[in-house]
Order: C-alpha cells, then sequence, then structure tokens
C-alpha cells in the first residue's frame, strides 16, 4: 500500500528562499507526472533560473479506477495536506504551487479550508505568493463538464464519483477563489492538444474570469 501523502524532495538549495510545490492530479504520480526523471526537465530549468529555490513534489494516492481506490474526500484531503506541508515547510519562505488538474482543486480548497475552518494552517497558507494551473477546471461553471468528462474517458471509480457528487461545491470553491485570487500570483494554461481523443480543460474552462494577475 503506497504511502497516501508524501512530500518527495526535488531540488535542495542550503540558502533556499522559496519553496516549490508540484501537485499532480488524477491518475498522476510526484515523479512521472512532471518527468522529473528527465535529464532536462524541472529540477535542471529550476536550478538553472531559480539557484535558490526548493522543489518538492507531493505524492498522495488519487486515481480514477475502480481497483485503485483513493477516492478521500476533497475536503479531508485538503486538511490532510496541510497538516504534511505545516510539518514539511516550517521555514518561512513564499510559497508557489505548480498544479496539474484536480492538483488545482485541492490547491483551492486547501486555501479556502485555511481560512475559513483550518485556522491553524493559515500561518502556512499566508506565505503562498503565487499559483500555476496546468489544466485545471477554474470556471466554476466547467466543473460538471470537467468531471463528465472524466467519467466518460475513464472506468468511473471512487474519485470520479466523488467528485461529480461534489460538483456544486466545486463550483462554489471556483467563484470563491475567483473573488479572492488578488492575494496570488497566477498563471493559466489549458489544453490546446487531445487526450484519448478529447480536450478536456479548453481555454474558457481553465478560464479564472478577469482575475487579478491572471496570465
Amino acid at each position: 500500500m503506497p504511502i497516501e501523502t508524501e512530500l518527495l524532495a526535488v531540488v535542495h538549495s542550503p540558502d533556499a528562499l522559496i519553496d516549490i510545490v508540484f501537485v499532480h492530479g488524477l491518475n498522476g504520480d510526484a515523479t512521472d507526472t512532471w518527468r522529473l526523471a528527465d535529464a532536462n526537465s524541472w529540477p535542471t530549468w529550476i536550478k538553472q533560473e531559480l539557484p535558490r529555490a526548493n522543489a518538492w513534489s507531493l505524492q498522495y494516492r488519487l486515481s480514477a479506477f475502480q481497483w485503485q481506490g483513493g477516492a478521500m474526500p476533497l475536503l479531508t484531503r485538503a486538511t490532510n495536506v496541510l497538516a504534511m506541508l505545516d510539518v514539511e515547510l516550517s521555514a518561512d519562505r513564499p510559497i508557489v504551487f505548480i498544479c496539474h488538474s484536480y492538483g488545482g482543486l485541492l490547491v483551492k480548497q486547501m486555501l479556502r479550508s485555511a481560512e475559513d475552518i483550518a485556522h491553524e494552517y493559515r500561518r502556512l497558507t499566508k506565505r503562498v505568493a503565487g499559483i500555476v494551473f496546468f489544466g485545471t477546471p477554474n470556471s466554476g461553471s466547467s466543473v460538471a463538464t470537467f468531471v463528465d468528462s472524466l467519467a466518460s474517458l475513464l472506468k468511473t471509480g471512487p474519485a470520479v464519483e466523488e467528485l461529480r457528487r461534489s460538483s456544486p461545491a466545486l463550483q462554489n470553491l471556483s467563484y470563491w477563489f475567483r473573488n479572492n485570487a488578488e492575494k496570488w500570483k497566477l498563471r493559466v494554461y489549458f489544453e490546446t492538444l487531445p487526450t484519448h481523443g478529447a480536450i478536456i480543460v479548453d481555454e474558457s474552462s481553465a478560464d479564472l474570469g478577469g482575475c487579478p494577475g491572471f496570465c
């Protein structure tokens, strides 16, 4: 049984000024999603462009396939990850999240949970300086379409069903984030090529709705 939540070191700088955290999505992996083992990938780029940065990759179990499980509700998972990061990233440095797909939803829920219910983690989330979204359904109205696309492409498992049941809450989360987005520097990237014959998160789905700092 794989470890449920773990932070893997990607790049270490002895005099780091910032922590970068990669967050994979559904059916993702802390190493493979970001091709961290490749000779020319994120570790190389970070060392070249940001020599005083630490980089980490969040490992957690989340699968769309019925037999693999991994259906911890988003709200519970967000609190679980906050607790782990609060211990692992104890130094008082700015944090930047780089997220893929569901990973972006997870980070947004972490920020909201710290603000609304898990106040003990506000000291952690106050350090979040920026977020990069790759293929995350940021438009509230796009969440249901995102979930339906996943269900049609993959054998529906607990994680997809949890997303389907939570679609109204996820839409609300998207609206909350849009109304609070001025707190962070944001970058958003969407799909232009199909995956398994379909584009799941296109430009309109990824759009943050004119948020300050959106690019």
